[in-house]
């Protein structure tokens, strides 16, 4: 994924918005509440992290992180998506 034609991607616009670590673990409480399993929404935010490292606002890359930590269950109890 580029960030060119990702613009209108879901998690684009969730990184772009006013509070974009929320919308990002909103967008990926949606993704698991769909039936996603955890290792393709971790494979869209690994991708995510690979097209904001190398745009044009690289320091993106830590909300990606963060939310990804978040995915994974490395955070505390109040910000974890359940399983």
């Amino acid at each position: 994924m580029t960030l060119a034609s990702s613009k209108r991607d879901p998690l684009t616009v969730a990184l772009n918005s006013s509070r974009p670590f929320w919308s990002l673990r909103q967008a990926a409480r949606e993704m698991l509440a769909s039936g996603m399993e955890r290792p393709a929404v971790l494979e869209l935010f690994e991708a995510l992290r690979e097209a904001v490292r190398h745009g044009p606002r690289p320091e993106q890359e830590d909300v990606v992180l963060d939310v990804m930590d978040v995915i994974e269950d490395w955070a505390p109890p109040h910000l974890r998506l359940g399983r």
